[in-house]
């Protein structure tokens, strides 16, 4: 050994010697210095997969909907609830229409104002001021307009491509 390297750092083990369990293992990223730089330390994950957060996500997403519908298509849900559901989808996308907007994200404005105005057909559906039919494609049309006129803001100012 020379004099630079310490006495108590192990060898590192060659690709060879390494056994499939501590294939496993992933590296973590090294400490600054030259003999933490030498050292490799490996940590084990706790599950021997990796989740996609947002797959997950919208599995999750997709579960709840689809346990909300059969419950609404049961007649299990109490009044309340079956008229003023279609709030809890137009609170978050105009939240999300807001922030899309001054984030600048045209697409996010484009599908949060669509499923703007889905929700409100929808509410005023349920609340028996008009049929479905005739405001779904009134706001629709309109919140979906008003976010391609917005979009064109947003983007007058950026190259094509």
């Amino acid at each position: 050994m020379t004099e630079s390297e310490p006495d108590d750092l192990p060898a590192l083990p060659t690709e060879a010697e390494l056994s499939p369990e501590a294939a496993e293992l992933e590296p973590e990223p090294p400490a600054q210095g030259p003999a933490a730089q030498r050292r490799v330390v490996l940590r084990r994950s706790w599950l021997p997969f990796e989740i996609n957060w947002p797959a997950m996500l919208v599995i999750l997403v997709l579960v709840a909907v689809t346990v909300f519908l059969l419950l609404l298509n049961q007649e299990a849900l109490p009044a309340q609830v079956v008229i003023w559901w279609p709030l809890a989808i137009a609170v978050p996308s105009a939240l999300w229409f807001l922030i899309a907007l001054f984030r600048r994200d045209a697409r996010g404005v484009l599908a949060s104002a669509a499923l703007f105005g889905v929700s409100i057909s929808v509410l005023l559906s349920f609340l028996r001021v008009a049929p479905l039919a005739a405001t779904l494609v009134g706001i629709f049309f309109i919140a979906t307009g008003t976010a391609i006129m917005l979009r064109g803001l947003l983007l007058r100012h950026q190259p094509i491509g």
